[in-house]
């Protein structure tokens, strides 16, 4: 196990906040040099402790509707399971699809344009696997709220923060090529 102290938690808590922010502005909130910084960040990387970086899209201004699918599976061989999971997966809208035990065993969250090019992508899916759901409840997003990794700090470094609340605006932007 890595370990990792107050700074490289606060570190990491700026980074969930706004990993495109300069390490000089982490600085001066974590109470380090830029250089210092740079190098810690640098160190978590090759630890694994950071495995990546992802930018949080609102997909509502880019005039996506966004649905998020659950599925419980019946007569399922691993083999057909992985089959299911791989064809959401090539859909090319997927967004995530998640895997799990218990009374849902599938988690698929999709980007559509339109409730009706949903309506293509869940009528082909049902002519492929409908016999092997047992349960399908489908759910349209309206909101995503992003809360801050608080735990990270300790209580008595912990600020008050808004979260990220990303929702359905009326006003679209347009996607150029």
């Amino acid at each position: 196990m890595v370990a990792i102290d107050l700074k490289d938690r606060k570190i990491l808590y700026e980074l969930d906040l706004n990993c495109r922010q300069s390490n000089t502005k982490i600085g001066k909130e974590v109470g380090l040099k830029k250089d210092v910084v740079s190098y810690r960040i640098k160190r978590m990387l090759d630890e694994g402790v950071i495995r990546n970086f992802w930018a949080a899209i609102n997909t509502f201004n880019l005039g996506y509707n966004v649905f998020r699918i659950y599925i419980a599976l019946q007569y399922v061989s691993t083999e057909k399971k992985n089959e299911i999971i791989q064809y959401f997966i090539n859909y090319k809208n997927t967004w995530a699809v998640i895997s799990s035990k218990g009374e849902i065993d599938l988690t698929v969250i999709i980007w559509v344009k339109d409730n009706y090019e949903f309506y293509q992508f869940w009528s082909k899916t049902l002519d492929l696997f409908e016999d092997n759901f047992t349960k399908k409840i489908i759910s349209l997003y309206i909101q995503t709220i992003d809360y801050k990794k608080t735990y990270l700090l300790t209580k008595k470094n912990r600020k008050i923060e808004n979260s990220i609340v990303l929702s359905r605006v009326l006003k679209k932007l347009k996607l150029t090529s």
